[in-house]
């Protein structure tokens, strides 16, 4: 996309999207979130205090990611333990069991609540996405193991090219759609384990397994990883993407896209097709990435025009006191951009984007959401803080991902620092003065050219005009005797209907450059034949010796100019006075004696140009062949009002 540095630029409303704080200032603020959420992991249960099993793993993730920044194993241990535990407590980390009794004890059909079905597959990915964070960090062979493990046990509801040609799924009772819009069902994700909701397919859980096969490919090179994700892609572009957002969920039976999307769908969707596109170096879907991440970033259904981050709005009316796993996926939605981040250093455009985004999203938690003095924030980044003595983990897992990612961003000092009364405004970044002056040295070129094309036109019409002008009077004036008197006479050599011109011969020599007093420009010049050029006709002053007027101009120009083939131009003869066309070689040789007679008069007579005797061969086999290509134009080669003949000159054309 040419202009992405323009479509990627910061929002001036943006607020502070930088930072002057050092990455050994950050570093502690991550930690402090970190060690608050430690003592709540609890392996008898596999899940966080006061989280639930998702948002465990979410933890677990942003503490692997944490020492993978820092490059530290400050965490490995502890982290590293529980996940093994909860891995053997729940094979596969497919969590089925526990979701089927607590919808049992609802008495529901496997719904958690009346908006969200069971995502008993996306529970298992976010475990998975665990193990493969920890080997990403730690390059430990049985985390990657793991990873592969939970991926093998979401694939078994994989739609495969074979599944979707023939319209069924070994583990489901439902059919399904071969081709929905002309294009295969295949490369979506079985929500659940249930047969009657088999044809929906969840946005969230098919990002998030293209995510993890994108990681295995990077970590791994096989290729079946490869094919997968390129069949989950497509699936998500085409059936879960209404061209502004990525909804949630695609009915394959049907070919119904559900309108409602959540925040997980999008950013496990842009954290797979960053590690995808790095892998692989798709230009097909490095543009797609590039064309959906900003849109995503400025939309108003994620972010104010301060670019803050908002709540999901399905969790707006809930108290920061109460959790709600909607609540949480701002952070995981920042760290999929920090993913992106990671990647794109070769593009300042999308990095600095990027950058810009999550410094203020850091910002605001900083400034707007933290309880004074300390690392405790709620869920609502615009504040207002808890109050003193308040936590709840689910506060600090929303945030964990945004301080963990603004570590290595640059540190750029604020133009306007924050104040506890009230928000900074967001000061100017190097940036965005950047791209102001890229806008603005392009908009002043662009005008420049269309100044030069303007004048160029007018000139071209001023001369075009000043030629019509010039023929006419030259015309008139070949009616005019040297009394003044108008000659009752017929052209003496009428060929073909085309009246014939004179030739004015300069006295001096001809040089090769042009004479300063000439006003036209090499541009400008007229093709003749044989390459001879000729000045188009200008109008000079009088000599101040008397000398009479001289329209054409010919001894002020030392280079003829030329008069293309292509533009016939015998609106009138070229000299006032001169060698008549079709004059024979040997009338010639007399006019030079008397012509070179002439031009040694002194006095204020008029002086007939004549030609230099040195090269008149040239000049009279010039002339002869002038004849020759005039007497075979056709009859009616110029149309009868590009010059006013005399009336016995049109009667006899007639």
């Amino acid at each position: 996309m040419p202009w992405l540095w323009l479509y990627l630029s910061i929002p001036s409303s943006w607020r502070r999207p930088t930072s002057g704080l050092s990455r050994s200032e950050r570093e502690p603020i991550a930690q402090a979130v970190i060690d608050s959420l430690m003592p709540l992991l609890n392996v008898t249960s596999g899940q966080v205090n006061g989280l639930d099993f998702s948002q465990s793993a979410k933890v677990l993730c942003a503490i692997f990611q944490h020492d993978d920044i820092t490059a530290t194993t400050r965490y490995k241990e502890n982290a590293t333990n529980f996940l093994r535990s909860v891995s053997q407590k729940y094979s596969g980390f497919n969590g089925t069991s526990v979701r089927v009794m607590q919808a049992a004890a609802r008495n529901t059909t496997f719904y958690s609540d009346d908006l969200y079905p069971i995502k008993t597959s996306l529970d298992a990915l976010n475990w998975g996405l665990a193990s493969m964070y920890a080997y990403r960090t730690y390059r430990e062979q049985y985390l990657l193991d793991m990873a592969v493990l939970t991926w093998n046990e979401v694939y078994k509801g994989f739609i495969t090219s074979e599944n979707a040609a023939n319209g069924v799924h070994p583990t489901r009772n439902v059919s399904i759609a071969s081709t929905c819009g002309g294009v295969t069902t295949a490369g979506g994700i079985v929500n659940t384990s249930d047969p009657k909701i088999f044809s929906t397919v969840d946005g969230a859980t098919t990002s998030a397994f293209m995510a993890l096969t994108a990681y295995l490919l990077e970590a791994t090179s096989d290729p079946k990883y490869q094919d997968i994700a390129t069949l989950s892609l497509a699936f998500l572009k085409i059936h879960s993407y209404n061209g502004t957002m990525l909804l949630n969920s695609f009915d394959v039976q049907n070919c119904e896209m559900i309108k409602f999307c959540d925040m997980d769908s999008t950013g496990f969707f842009i954290e797979g097709l960053a590690v995808f596109t790095n892998v692989t170096g798709s230009t097909e879907w490095t543009s797609v990435l590039h064309d959906f991440l900003p849109a995503h970033v400025k939309t108003s259904w994620w972010s104010d025009t301060d670019g803050i981050m908002k709540n999901d709005p399905s969790a707006n009316n809930t108290s920061p006191l109460t959790n709600n796993p909607q609540l949480t996926l701002k952070g995981m939605y920042v760290r999929s951009l920090f993913a992106t981040w990671k990647r794109n250093g070769a593009n300042p455009n999308i990095a600095n984007f990027i950058q810009a985004f999550i410094t203020v999203q850091y910002n605001a938690l900083l400034d707007l959401s933290a309880i004074p003095g300390e690392r405790i924030f709620q869920t609502n980044w615009i504040g207002p803080p808890l109050e003193p003595g308040q936590f709840t983990p689910w506060g600090q897992l929303a945030a964990l991902d945004v301080v963990n990612s603004a570590i290595p961003l640059d540190s750029i000092p604020d133009a306007n620092p924050p104040t506890l009364s009230a928000p900074a405004t967001a000061g100017r970044t190097a940036i965005r003065t950047r791209i102001i002056i890229g806008v603005t040295v392009a908009i002043v070129f662009l005008v420049l050219i269309l100044a030069v094309l303007v004048f160029v036109c007018l000139r071209r019409r001023r001369d075009s005009r000043s030629d019509d002008k010039g023929g006419e009077a030259r015309s008139s004036s070949l009616e005019q005797d040297g009394d003044g008197d108008t000659e009752d006479r017929k052209p003496p050599y009428p060929v073909n209907g085309v009246q014939p011109f004179t030739l004015t011969l300069a006295s001096s020599p001809i040089r090769p450059e042009k004479s300063a007093q000439s006003p036209l420009d090499d541009h400008e010049t007229r093709v003749g034949f044989m390459g001879l050029t000729f000045p188009p006709p200008t109008r000079t002053a009088p000599s101040p010796r008397g000398v009479a007027e001289d329209p054409y101009n010919t001894s002020s120009h030392q280079q003829y100019t030329e008069i293309s083939s292509s533009e016939p131009r015998l609106k009138s003869p070229l000299t006032r006075r001169g060698v008549p066309l079709g004059t024979s070689p040997s009338d010639l040789t007399s006019l030079d004696q008397s012509s070179q007679e002439q031009n040694s008069t002194s006095g204020n007579g008029t002086v007939v140009a004549g030609y230099d005797s040195d090269n008149s061969a040239a000049i009279q086999e010039l002339i002869l062949m002038l004849n020759q290509a005039l007497a075979r134009l056709p009859n009616g080669e110029f149309a009868q009002d590009e010059m006013e003949l005399p009336p016995e000159y049109q009667e006899s054309r007639n």
